[in-house]
């Protein structure tokens, strides 16, 4: 299947949502979900790796103390002097195509109660969910 970075970086995190919060799911949904989660865990790792790399490039460390001390992880604020490349870098990144080697879900899979996947899900799963 064909699907650009991006896409399997969010389809990845909206994966990993489910999977993390109590959901009415069939057992089927879920052992899909798992399943697709597992298969895309290698290649997500890799554009995570390239994710962090240009965020560490463009931006700074921030921390919760004024001794800095306590981390609170690397960002790329807007309006700083690197946010326009990162996020340049980061796009074109995202919009290279990949091969991975998984097949969709199917919609029906899911199921149909309104407290399984969210609508905000289903938009990040992307190309991972399937009529």
């Amino acid at each position: 299947m064909k699907v650009t970075a991006g896409q399997l970086y969010d389809g990845f995190n909206a994966l990993t949502q489910v999977m993390q919060r109590p959901r009415l799911l069939p057992q089927t949904g879920k052992y899909r979900i798992a399943r697709l989660h597992d298969g895309l865990e290698a290649e997500y790792k890799r554009i995570y790796a390239e994710h962090l790399k240009l965020v560490q490039t463009h931006g700074h460390e921030v921390f919760e103390d004024e001794e800095k001390k306590i981390s609170k992880g690397w960002q790329v604020p807007q309006g700083t002097p690197g946010h326009e490349a990162y996020t340049k870098e980061w796009d074109a990144f995202r919009a290279q195509e990949l091969e991975v080697a998984v097949q969709p879900i199917t919609l029906f899979s899911l199921g149909d109660d309104p407290r399984g996947v969210e609508a905000g899900e289903f938009k990040m799963f992307g190309p991972f969910v399937t009529e």
